[in-house]
């Protein structure tokens, strides 16, 4: 395989990626800043350019090599998200070790399959419990007058 090929393919399998782990992370509830901030570090530290730009509803990718007047772009249209923080630390986690170096792309990518599969820490009982104290905490600091 000659070396643009190689290139090519590097590349190719690291926009796959981060097209993944947009989608994955968007649907876990972080605000659109810290959104584009993971996508970015990870473009950057894989030697990459990019941009991005997330919404509610869809997260805009554009990558581009030397001339960043010839980019691809990808637009995904993602449903809203629940909050899952325990999900999302998961998530930063990953991207901490993609970008010091300490994992290849084909471990973080498989690791995305992981961090998406956890089952929810927190079952439906323990969400009612946790409505009923904050109703609790609530009637205590907005007492009627």
């Amino acid at each position: 395989m000659s070396q643009t090929d190689e290139y090519t393919v590097k590349y190719s399998v690291a926009r796959r990626f981060i097209i993944k782990l947009g989608i994955i992370a968007h649907g876990y509830g972080p605000s659109a800043a810290r959104l584009e901030s993971y996508l970015s570090q990870v473009i950057e530290a894989l030697g990459y350019n990019g941009n991005f730009r997330s919404t509610r509803s869809e997260i805009i990718y554009a990558f581009w090599n030397e001339d960043k007047m010839d980019q691809v772009v990808h637009m995904a249209a993602v449903e809203i998200g629940s909050f899952n923080m325990a999900k999302l630390a998961r998530v930063g986690e990953l991207v901490e070790a993609v970008v010091e170096g300490g994992i290849s792309l084909d471990d973080a990518y498989d690791l995305l399959d992981e961090i998406e599969a956890l089952p929810n820490p927190w079952g439906p009982f323990a969400k009612a419990v946790s409505f009923i104290l904050l109703g609790l905490v609530f009637r205590v600091l907005c007492p009627v007058i």
